[in-house]
C-alpha cells in the first residue's frame, strides 16, 4: 500500500534517504541516498548554469533531482540483482510512491528531463570511483566521474543538507 499525500512530510523522506546507504552499503563508507541525491542536484545545477540559465529556471529541475530517488525513503536503495528480478511488482509501487511524493512537494517526479538521469550517473561514476571497493562485477557503461571529491557526510548532516537544500530551492521565487 503506498501513502496517501496527506502520509508523505519532506521530513520523513529526508530522514530515511539520510540513514539508508547507497548500494546496499557496498561503499566503503558511510554514504546515504540522501548524500547522493544532494550530489545530482548538485551537478544539474551546475550543468545548467553553465547553460546560462537563471536561479528561477533551475529551480524545477534542481528539485526533480534532488527528489529524483526520493520512493526509496519506502523501498530503499535496491541493488541492481535484486531491482531486476523484483522489478514488475516493485516498479509499479514505486512510480505510485513518487507521484504522491510529487503531489505532495508540488513538482513533477514522473517526467523528468534526461539531464537528471546522466546527472545520476555521472554520480554513480564518481561514487564508483571514490567510494566502492573494486570488484569483478560488471557495470554498465558509466560516463566520466565528477571531479569533486565527495566529502565524508553522517547521517544526520545528510539529513540536515537535504532539508536545507530542498528549503533553499523552495525558496526561489
Amino acid at each position: 500500500m503506498t501513502p496517501s499525500p496527506e502520509e508523505v512530510l519532506l521530513e520523513d523522506i529526508a530522514h530515511h534517504l539520510a540513514f539508508q546507504s547507497r548500494s546496499t552499503g557496498a561503499v566503503t563508507r558511510d554514504f546515504s541516498i540522501a548524500q547522493h541525491s544532494l550530489i545530482v542536484c548538485d551537478l544539474v545545477i551546475k550543468e545548467f548554469i553553465k547553460r546560462g540559465y537563471t536561479a528561477l529556471e533551475i529551480k524545477n529541475i534542481a528539485m526533480q533531482a534532488l527528489l529524483h530517488d526520493s520512493e526509496e525513503y519506502v523501498t530503499g536503495d535496491i541493488n541492481k540483482p535484486l531491482k531486476v528480478l523484483i522489478a514488475p511488482i516493485l516498479t509499479p509501487v514505486a512510480k505510485e510512491i513518487k507521484r504522491v511524493i510529487g503531489i505532495k512537494l508540488g513538482y513533477d517526479l514522473m517526467n523528468m528531463p534526461p539531464e537528471i538521469k546522466h546527472a545520476d550517473n555521472i554520480a554513480m561514476a564518481t561514487e564508483k570511483a571514490q567510494l566502492y571497493k573494486p570488484s569483478k562485477v560488471k557495470w554498465h557503461k558509466l560516463p566520466k566521474p565528477d571531479t569533486d571529491i565527495i566529502p565524508p557526510m553522517t547521517s544526520l548532516e545528510a539529513e540536515a543538507a537535504f532539508l536545507k537544500r530542498f528549503h533553499e530551492l523552495a525558496s526561489i521565487v
